[in-house]
């Protein structure tokens, strides 16, 4: 019986083990919430409940299909944008403090560019191959936009539908095809 009990319990936690992983908030989703609160911020934050909703709805569109496969593999999508006209001194020089305090530590920088005042820079959180994490972030004289993706993806299918979407500093990642 108490060999039983044991055998049970350990095929529960067998179970239940990969998803409590997935419940847990990483260091960087906690940072990214410094910037939720703020009037001069924008956030919009998609959650992986909403990406598998979407996976539900049936379209004959082939950039459609690619989308919602791509998004069964997210887990969380987070964008974080100071505006143009919003990027005072004081509001640009706060949003600089706050992306240096970035916890990026365990992050792999993939590809930096500098073009017409801006700094755009992609950092990645892999593990065999596989994208769990990554951030991409634009500073300069324009707007500044953190895009934070958590998943299981390539990098390889993330450039391949960043063409489909129409979404603020997704244009930003077609550059890491080159």
């Amino acid at each position: 019986m108490k060999l039983l009990r044991i055998t049970l319990s350990l095929l529960l936690l067998a179970i239940l083990l990969p998803f409590a992983g997935q419940a847990q908030e990483s260091p960087v989703q906690k940072w990214l919430h410094a910037f939720e609160d703020r009037n001069d911020i924008t956030t919009v934050s998609i959650s992986g409940a909403m990406f598998k909703m979407l996976s539900r709805i049936n379209s004959s569109d082939p950039d459609y299909q690619d989308i919602v496969k791509f998004a069964a593999k997210l887990q969380d999508f987070k964008i974080v944008i100071l505006e143009g006209d919003a990027a005072k001194a004081k509001e640009k020089s706060e949003f600089s403090r706050l992306l240096a305090a970035a916890p990026l530590g365990n992050f792999e920088e993939l590809m930096s560019i500098r073009e017409k005042g801006d700094q755009i820079t992609f950092r990645a959180l892999q593990q065999n191959n596989y994208v769990r994490e990554l951030i991409m972030t634009v500073s300069g004289s324009g707007d500044q936009v953190i895009i934070f993706i958590k998943g299981n993806f390539k990098l390889s299918e993330l450039t391949q539908i960043s063409d489909n979407m129409n979404i603020t500093g997704m244009d930003k990642i077609k550059k890491m095809k080159k």
